[in-house]
């Protein structure tokens, strides 16, 4: 599963530069929007309606223009939420809760803590609310994922100029010492659990002063995963070529996770395994394990996968042999669903 998160800084205008529709090209599963500032019907049908992708969105109750996140997902989620249930931080329309199943994906736009002490405050309560929120749900049962811009470097490392920035908010120590307690509370940074030494990587730069052209940034936007998904995270990365933005989007991939989540919701789970087969195929160019009905023939789910991902000798040859096997036996309505 693949998921892309980007502080877009005004969704109208990166479609406007042409940077919104081709982002979908790299073929995400869940694609998690910052900063949109806009409300859904303000956008044209292209970027309200893209094609493959159920889409979801929330904006602010007061100020026009401000804050407000998006998702667009390829996965039908079993239900949404628009924020944590408190008011005084859900009417500024900075989160989308998706239930997947067993995980729930949070979309989420941080406060950004400046403007006085009133703001920083909000951000911090915002901050503590939201881990409350993200516990309870764990509590009951739920393997966690979130994204978004959290609006603080954490270290040292993820900022180009630390010394000069320690008074500033975004990396002021109150700030900091929440992503310690939430490091503690068993969430995993996705990136630098893969990437603990790497410098110079950053997600954000200020146009003002052309810093992105000298790469002085900061790394404020995050995947975070509950520690039940630490082992599934296969790649966590960031698109720093992508241009349209004060930030850059970034990229979470997960292995075997919601392998079953495009299935047909009218058929029952128990009947789906009784009456399942399961091959593989290319879809796309990628290889493809997919699932269909035994007696209607029909596909129920499907998922990508690698070959690598299969780790016997035995294993890898049944695949090949299956591909050669339905490239021709697939093409037919059933397999033309698929295809995205």
């Amino acid at each position: 599963m693949k998921l892309i998160s980007w502080n877009v800084n005004g969704l109208r205008a990166i479609h406007r530069k042409g940077k919104f529709l081709p982002l979908f090209h790299t073929n995400p599963d869940i694609v998690c929007l910052q900063e949109i500032k806009t409300e859904e019907h303000q956008l044209p049908e292209e970027v309200r309606k893209v094609h493959g992708y159920h889409a979801y969105f929330s904006h602010s109750k007061g100020r026009k223009g401000y804050s407000g996140v998006a998702v667009y997902t390829k996965i039908e989620p079993d239900k949404v939420e628009y924020g944590m249930g408190i008011p005084h931080f859900d009417d500024e329309g900075r989160m989308l809760v998706l239930y997947l199943k067993d995980i729930v994906l949070l979309n989420i736009y941080f406060p950004n803590g400046g403007g006085g002490p009133e703001r920083l405050q909000y951000k911090l309560d915002f901050y503590d609310a939201f881990l409350e929120f993200i516990e309870k749900l764990r509590k009951d049962g739920k393997k966690i994922i979130f994204c978004g811009d959290i609006n603080t470097a954490h270290e040292e490392i993820d900022l180009a100029r630390p010394k000069a920035n320690k008074k500033n908010t975004g990396f002021l120590p109150e700030e900091r010492a929440w992503i310690d307690e939430l490091i503690s509370h068993g969430y995993i940074d996705t990136y630098r659990a893969l990437h603990p030494h790497t410098r110079d990587a950053y997600t954000y730069w200020d146009i003002k002063s052309h810093a992105r052209d000298r790469n002085v940034g900061w790394r404020l936007d995050y995947f975070f995963v509950s520690s039940d998904l630490a082992t599934k995270v296969s790649k966590s990365e960031m698109m720093t070529g992508y241009e349209g933005s004060d930030h850059c989007p970034i990229v979470l991939e997960v292995k075997d996770s919601l392998s079953f989540m495009n299935m047909n919701k009218k058929i029952k789970e128990d009947e789906i395994w009784e009456n399942t087969g399961w091959a593989f195929a290319i879809i796309n160019n990628k290889l493809a394990e997919f699932y269909f009905n035994k007696k209607s023939k029909k596909i129920v789910a499907h998922c990508y996968v690698k070959l690598e991902d299969y780790k016997t000798k035995r294993e890898q040859k049944m695949i090949r042999d299956d591909v050669k096997r339905n490239r021709f036996t697939w093409r037919n309505k059933e397999y033309k669903q698929i295809q995205e």
